[in-house]
């Protein structure tokens, strides 16, 4: 038992998991964790010999498993979907390790919790020192409870899967420190200003004490000091709050998604592949755009599933929520009353992220699909004791072969992974030639990065090593084929090597897939002003200036096109504009200066 409790407390450490000098300070290092403890689990099994009986979610965590794998034929970036699918190879391996030891031991379910409900107190309390402005870290946004999380909306959708296990502890042991975490917890949650979050918070409450029986005295007092504490001004005027324009944003993604969705119904893009095709679905539609912004996630993991494998994934998808959510009813009505908070703590962990995924991704954040998978093996396990077990045959030299596999696979993955990542990490950090080596340390440790292959493209570009940057280009093409900052470092490569038709199709590509960046106006306006079309350049630097008002070097670049017509109020005017904006702009002075002579 003692072997059990330690590798549950690995698993339950998981959220508190992070290495501050990686790229990826949180993901990674919180998936490599969960890989480790999962390797851990499946020896235990084949130790203890667990394997025997057929598991309670096989079925539809197979099919949707299966079909996944199907999707791969329709990915553009074929790595891309491999991860996804390595991804669910972890989960699926670590669901039947933990339900067949919950079968043979349903007191390791209380243990498991325990271990998560302290972790839990341990996040809450650095996330509410953070709001305070203490911190022992260097977080690049300051005053955030994003605590281990990595972001606060992550924090958020932890904290509303836990926050059900720490009720079924309070009202089956009754003891105050469980109280003052539900607190804490409570509060953290309230500081992360996350509305997806406090939606599935409030409909996971009404859930569980309603099938605990359990009524609850809302009280004004209480009610008034929660109010203050989510609105105040004055104590926590450093406080980040509400996003603006957030749902407005979802609106615009999910208007995409769903076009993506009719153009491929039935086997969608590809497993993890909405990321590569969002900006081509985009072209032509009012979609979310920014200077810098890279839409990463649907903000609905429903219609991201749908996307990605079509509308049978999402049945499949549904058919297994279906199947736990049956199961745990048939639990609920089934057990004593001790038992039923257990089976109403694992429901409404389940309802958080569920009602979370509607206006988010937590089944991308890796401390709650965590949890979610363990309410699963949890739900499975304790049916297979009520109802009984259905023996299979194994072949327990076949499993050792495939721990041996999952385990060599998965370590070279993982330390492949995270050497790439410090290496970007340093990239970012240094500059000059020591930034570009790190950045092709980085590609040589994860050749499939599109962030590595980017990095070291940038940073051959400000080495002037201009056939260098280029192949990092076509690299990067093959995994982000409709990245609009590819193509623009493409128009810049194509113009310094002076191939100038060239470099104004990628920078008319790049505009067509996100026509909102000012930098690639002003850099297609500089293409124009090299070869001479002075009136195709102005346009290009006007919408520059219209998107970014204070571009000094777009202003300046207008003051030198009519210069070069010899329009010369024209000229003096966007010349004045550039330095009212930046005094120390030495080339617009020495251009104003010659033009009064």
């Amino acid at each position: 038992m003692k072997q059990k409790k330690l590798y549950l407390l690995l698993v339950s450490l998981t959220p508190l998991i992070f290495l501050p000098y990686l790229s990826s300070t949180f993901h990674l290092p919180k998936f490599v964790w969960i890989f480790f403890t999962t390797v851990l689990l499946f020896w235990l099994g084949i130790k203890e010999r667990l394997f025997g009986y057929c598991n309670t979610f096989i079925l539809p965590v197979g099919l949707f498993f299966i079909w996944s794998v199907i999707t791969l034929t329709k990915c553009i970036n074929i790595f891309a979907g491999l991860h996804s699918i390595l991804l669910f190879i972890l989960f699926i391996t670590f669901y039947i390790s933990l339900e067949n030891l919950v079968a043979r031991d349903n007191t390791v379910i209380d243990v498991f919790i325990k271990y998560v409900v302290g972790i839990t107190f341990i996040v809450s309390v650095y996330g509410i020192l953070q709001v305070s402005g203490i911190d022992f870290l260097r977080w690049e946004v300051r005053n955030s409870a994003l605590s281990t999380l990595g972001r606060r909306n992550f924090a958020a959708e932890y904290l509303v899967m836990v926050i059900p296990y720490i009720y079924y502890l309070a009202l089956r042991e009754k003891k105050w420190f469980l109280y003052i975490v539900c607190v804490f917890s409570i509060v953290h949650l309230i500081f992360t200003f996350t509305r997806a979050s406090y939606l599935a918070f409030f409909v996971s409450v009404i859930i569980f004490f309603i099938l605990a029986g359990v009524k609850i005295p809302v009280r004004s007092k209480v009610v008034f000091i929660l109010i203050i504490l989510l609105f105040s001004r004055i104590g926590f005027s450093e406080v980040k709050r509400f996003e603006r324009g957030t749902i407005t944003s979802r609106i615009l993604i999910w208007k995409v998604s769903l076009k993506m969705i009719r153009e491929n119904p039935f086997m969608g893009v590809g497993s993890g592949n909405f990321i590569i095709n969002y900006p081509y679905y985009g072209i032509g539609e009012e979609a979310l755009r920014g200077v810098s912004l890279v839409v990463d996630r649907v903000h609905n993991d429903y219609l991201e599933v749908a996307a990605e494998t079509g509308i049978p994934g999402l049945i499949l998808f549904l058919y297994l929520l279906y199947c736990f959510f049956q199961v745990c009813f048939i639990l609920y009505k089934g057990l004593d009353r001790e038992k039923r908070l257990l089976v109403a703590g694992i429901i409404c962990s389940v309802v958080g992220i569920c009602v979370n995924a509607l206006a988010s991704f937590p089944f991308k954040n890796p401390a709650t699909l965590l949890i979610f998978w363990v309410n699963i093996s949890f739900a499975g396990g304790l049916y297979r004791k009520l109802k009984g077990e259905k023996p299979v045959k194994v072949n327990y030299s076949l499993l050792k072969i495939y721990l041996v596999l999952f385990t060599l696979v998965g370590s070279i993955v993982s330390i492949m992974g995270i050497k790439a990542s410090r290496c970007i990490f340093f990239a970012k950090s240094l500059k000059g030639e020591k930034a570009l080596m790190f950045a092709e340390k980085s590609v040589v440790y994860n050749p499939f990065s599109s962030e590595g292959i980017f990095m070291a493209a940038k940073l051959a570009t400000k080495q002037a090593e201009y056939k260098k940057a280029y192949r990092y280009l076509i690299m990067q093409k093959k995994y982000e084929p409709y990245s609009d900052t590819l193509y623009n470092n493409f128009g810049l490569i194509y113009f310094y090597l002076m191939y100038f038709k060239e470099a104004e199709e990628s920078f008319l590509y790049s505009l067509k897939l996100n026509p909102i960046v000012p930098d690639v106006h002003n850099n297609l306006g500089i293409l124009y002003l090299n070869t001479g079309k002075y009136d195709e350049a102005i346009p290009c630097f006007l919408n520059a200036t219209s998107l970014k008002p204070n571009f000094d070097l777009a202003y300046f670049n207008l003051g030198l096109t009519y210069y070069l017509k010899n329009e010369y109020i024209q000229a003096e005017k966007y010349l004045k504009k550039a330095l009212e904006i930046n005094p120390e702009f030495e080339d617009a002075r020495k251009l104003l200066a010659e033009m009064e002579k």
